[in-house]
């Protein structure tokens, strides 16, 4: 296979990518096998490969800073602060980048970073997409967002209640509503279409004397 000359990788190709780096696969190797310069190869994992932090016991934070002690924590840091210096890792940082091939990644405690060519295809399309000038979101934190609200509201919460249960979320009721008609949560399975179907079941308790 070839891409020499494409300006877009397409999914087929980007789940290549994916393949060989959790085969520990090298960027080189993987170039050659896709047809591909290994600069672009690079580019496209330190584009969109992602970040996921650690969490114990359901609270979000890290290990993985080099001032922890000399702050007063105990290991762990529940809060993201300007002194965070992240206690490198030799082999992602040296090699790949990414830890997809890591045979240590279920143990190791640092912040990881991954490359998952469905959400990398994902973001590359959001990118393209003319209808969403004016939302002053990335892919990450449109994705943040909506693994926060997409369940909630298709099980029949309100935009208002999910709001309330997660104040991180700093956007307004009104603001959601219309990402929502705009279809920008379409790609995470949420659309206008949910709240319509909850203000008909809503409408559908009232005349049957339930509400």
């Amino acid at each position: 296979m070839n891409t020499k000359g494409s300006k877009h990788l397409d999914l087929q190709y980007r789940n290549f990518i994916e393949q060989g780096l959790n085969n520990n696969s090298s960027k080189s190797a993987i170039a050659l096998v896709i047809g591909m310069d290994k600069s672009s190869i690079c580019k496209e994992i330190k584009k969109h490969s992602f970040e996921v932090k650690f969490s114990r016991q359901g609270v979000s934070g890290t290990y993985d800073c080099q001032n922890i002690a000399s702050c007063g924590f105990n290991a762990f840091c529940k809060s993201e602060c300007p002194k965070r210096i992240p206690i490198p890792c030799k082999i992602r940082d040296k090699y790949k980048g990414v830890c997809n091939g890591c045979d240590k990644k279920s143990s190791c405690k640092l912040t990881k970073r991954f490359y998952s060519a469905q959400r990398a295809h994902a973001e590359y399309r959001y990118s393209l997409v003319d209808s969403r000038e004016g939302i002053n979101l990335t892919y990450s934190e449109l994705h943040d967002i909506a693994s926060v609200i997409v369940k909630p509201i298709k099980n029949g919460q309100s935009v208002y209640a999910v709001l309330q249960n997660h104040p991180e979320i700093s956007y307004c009721e009104k603001t959601i509503y219309n990402w929502i008609e705009m279809g920008v949560f379409q790609p995470f399975g949420l659309s206008n279409l949910d709240l319509r179907s909850k203000v008909g079941r809503m409408v559908l308790c009232q005349d049957s004397g339930h509400i």
